[in-house]
């Protein structure tokens, strides 16, 4: 089953990281599924304001779309709740940012929702590893807090690294970059590097997936694509949001649709629906356009 998961890695304080005000900052930038029929489509959302600025993951197991949000194939969206929605206080926008994860220390922006396993910045990267041990649908997630989001119009770039990866023979895994509104329902955007033997909709087997509301495959865009590193890429401009991966030099486009305009925040996740995992990311850059 894909959860609703998304997290993003801000550290304050990692190597070359900056909050200034530059606009010149050019840089690179998911999702999951299940293959039960779950046609329950209640949508619980947590509506406590979590006014708490710890990165302390609430391991709430209620039945959500406010998560990772991966869903698969026939499923109704229902998604796993992380963690209450971190409303905290008025938020701040990042401007131009980026984040190299070269420093071994999470920054105060980034929030762990992990459901399984844990995040680690070492060896320069954000390792975002899902254990053997996790049982069904499991991810490692992490994500601005509420405090810290995207304003107006911007461009977010981040490279991936598939290091212990392959097609399971049944369900799926998934490797995830998602744009989402601070309380963590359902808008944005999301894109992965997706792997499915049979999905309900698509080409099946190493495939690049794009969605904004839902992850149920048969309501994104599924692509074929066996990149095992690469660079994830998500603007908007007004209320338009595009995905991208990056073929070479060029920027292929994946999916555009509508949403929000209201501020949001990063999330970067990996997980799968059967076994362990090993996924990092780096070069986190956000540009205001």
């Amino acid at each position: 089953m894909r959860h609703w998961m998304v997290v993003v890695l801000l550290g304050i304080g990692c190597k070359n990281q900056t909050t200034d005000t530059d606009t010149d900052a050019d840089t690179d930038t998911d999702a999951d599924t299940d293959t039960d029929a779950d046609t329950d489509t209640d949508a619980d959302t947590d509506t406590d304001a979590d006014t708490d600025t710890d990165t302390d993951a609430d391991t709430d197991t209620a039945v959500s779309d406010t998560g990772a949000g991966h869903t698969a194939d026939t499923a109704a969206d229902t998604g796993v709740a992380l963690h209450t929605a971190d409303t905290g206080p008025a938020s701040t926008c990042l401007g131009s940012f980026s984040d190299d994860f070269a420093d071994g220390l999470f920054g105060s922006y980034w929030v762990d929702g992990s459901t399984c396993g844990a995040p680690s910045e070492a060896d320069g990267v954000l390792h975002l590893d899902r254990p053997d041990v996790c049982g069904g649908t499991a991810f490692v997630l992490v994500h601005t807090d509420a405090a810290h989001t995207l304003c107006g119009d911007f461009d977010v770039r981040v490279d991936f690294d598939l290091v212990d990866w392959n097609v399971p023979p049944t369900l799926a895994r998934f490797a995830v970059l998602r744009v989402l509104l601070p309380d963590l329902t359902p808008s944005g955007m999301a894109i992965e590097r997706y792997a499915h033997a049979t999905p309900a909709c698509g080409p099946g087997g190493e495939m690049y997936k794009s969605w904004d509301v839902t992850s149920v495959d048969c309501s994104s865009t599924l692509v074929s694509g066996s990149d095992l590193q690469g660079t994830f890429r998500i603007t908007r401009i007004g209320d338009v949001f595009t995905s991208y991966h990056l073929d070479g030099s060029t920027w292929v486009q994946v999916r555009q649709a509508t949403g929000s305009t209201d501020p949001m925040v990063v999330m970067l996740y990996s997980g799968s629906d059967t076994d362990g995992q090993a996924v990092s990311f780096d070069d986190l850059v956000v540009t205001p356009l």
